[in-house]
């Protein structure tokens, strides 16, 4: 067993120094560039922009093909996205320690009204340029256009337009919008998101970045666009960026836009808006044509009425008492070693609204599971489980477990024990916890953690209600002693 730890020790000490070596040699690569701040080349970058489902992988993956320079590392594609994400790896790393460091996440309509800019401003400036240093690490400054394509940038463009002001960038925009109704029908399908928080990221995602890059070269594009006549957009982008102007074939338009790959499933009991989401729905439209027409009389007014009401919504809805809570799942490998950051992912809830889903993608590969715990909250907390669920990456139910449904595989009890004393799980799925750290470990059958293959789904529905402490423990108490 000593034998072991010592091998842990030393293979954790070596990727610390193959990760030390990187960084210094990423900053030898800034310092070599930033020398007496003169004759630097600048960087072409093309920021294509967008809501999440909206076409911007499609096109990204179009133009890398016809001249633009993809990132060093990319991902490969999955069920959702067959032909890949085109997302730089480094540079949406850092997005997502940005979003973690507010205690957000891309799925946080919130994220609007949060403190997320960093503290140290020159800090994360610094990693953030080492981050495109290191998805891009090579260019021609008279030839090459870099492509940066991640949702998440939409919001976050306040600290890339700082990094643009300190270097010496010639930036251009691509902004991808696609009907609000069928980027909400594409999240509910994909992550089970509602009607009314996919209205709030969507109308966040495009209102931010239309402001941010108001000042640059630009062209607004729709999905619409890109499946009718993809030959005219390409040609248009290549254009903007100042690159030569090139026809893509026939074959190499049907690899990338593909009927197939429209994950456009309206399911109308889901998406029938009524009461506030009607209102972020008009605003929604509003906004959507207004991009698109960019002679429209007062275009420009328009949009900035629709960020004041969604400023407005995003405020009243922390007002009226909802919170954010960050629920975290951990999973135990099949060869052990318990739980861990390294296995872990993170979610986030708004409570204060009655009921609410929360989706985590389990592990891939042979990372499956043998055991899983989910922190419910961060705080003491009372939650009324209803529904447990595994589905296949295809969407397919594997199991579950809901409360008021005589099925035959129904759980008698809510599958599983609290994570320390001070949680308490009770019938009906009820979970009192006067912890800061409530938790459950989930009792699975074996024989559904082994269905679990990559991009798998974990998903709760609940109520959550917050409790100060002191109810929490007498609550706790009174249920122990009763």
């Amino acid at each position: 067993m000593f034998q072991v730890r010592v091998e842990e020790l030393e293979a954790q000490l070596s990727a610390l120094v193959a990760q030390m070596t990187e960084q210094r040699q990423q900053r030898e690569i800034l310092q070599a560039r930033q020398v007496d701040g003169r004759d630097q080349p600048s960087r072409r970058l093309l920021l294509v922009l967008g809501m999440h489902r909206s076409g911007t992988s499609a096109l990204a993956g179009l133009l890398c093909q016809l001249g633009f320079q993809p990132p060093q590392n990319l991902d490969p594609g999955d069920a959702n996205n067959p032909t890949g994400y085109w997302e730089p790896q480094k540079i949406r790393a850092f997005h997502n320690r940005l979003l973690e460091g507010a205690q957000s996440s891309w799925e946080d309509p919130l994220l609007p009204v949060l403190p997320w800019q960093p503290l140290n401003l020159e800090l994360a400036l610094e990693d953030l340029e080492q981050a495109l240093v290191a998805d891009f690490p090579t260019f021609d400054p008279h030839a090459a256009v870099q492509l940066i394509k991640d949702p998440r940038q939409c919001r976050l463009l306040p600290l890339w337009s700082a990094l643009f002001e300190k270097r010496p960038f010639q930036v251009s925009v691509v902004l991808v919008v696609r009907q609000p109704e069928e980027v909400a029908a594409s999240l509910l399908s994909r992550d089970q998101l509602p009607l009314d928080r996919a209205l709030l990221l969507w109308l966040s995602h495009m209102l931010e970045a239309e402001r941010a890059t108001r000042q640059l070269p630009r062209l607004v594009l729709s999905y619409a666009q890109l499946l009718e006549d993809p030959t005219e957009v390409v040609q248009r982008c290549q254009q903007l960026a100042g690159l030569p102007i090139a026809a893509p074939s026939f074959e190499l338009l049907g690899q990338w836009i593909r009927p197939d790959l429209n994950h456009f499933r309206r399911r109308p009991e889901d998406l029938e808006p009524n009461g506030e989401t009607k209102t972020l729905l008009h605003w929604a439209n509003r906004v959507y044509g207004a991009l698109l027409d960019p002679a429209a009389e007062q275009q420009q007014e328009l949009l900035d009425r629709a960020q004041g009401v969604l400023q407005e919504k995003l405020h009243a809805l922390l007002e009226q008492g909802s919170r954010r809570l960050t629920l975290q799942l951990f999973w135990e490998p099949e060869e052990g070693g318990g739980f861990s950051e390294a296995a872990s992912q993170r979610r986030y809830v708004i409570v204060g609204r009655g009921r609410a889903k929360v989706v985590f993608k389990l592990p891939v590969g042979s990372e499956r599971p043998r055991l899983l715990r989910v922190n419910l909250a961060q705080e003491p907390v009372m939650v009324n489980l209803l529904a447990i669920r595994f589905r296949s990456a295809a969407g397919t139910l594997l199991w579950q477990w809901a409360t008021g449904q005589a099925t035959p595989d129904q759980e008698p009890a809510l599958p599983g024990r609290g994570l320390n004393p001070s949680t308490l799980v009770l019938e009906g799925g009820v979970v009192l916890a006067a912890t800061a750290d409530p938790g459950i470990v989930l009792d699975v059958p074996e024989k559904v953690l082994q269905q679990l293959e990559a991009d798998a789904e974990l998903e709760l529905e609940a109520i959550w209600q917050t409790l100060p402490q002191d109810v929490a423990k007498v609550a706790l108490e009174s249920k122990r002693s009763g």
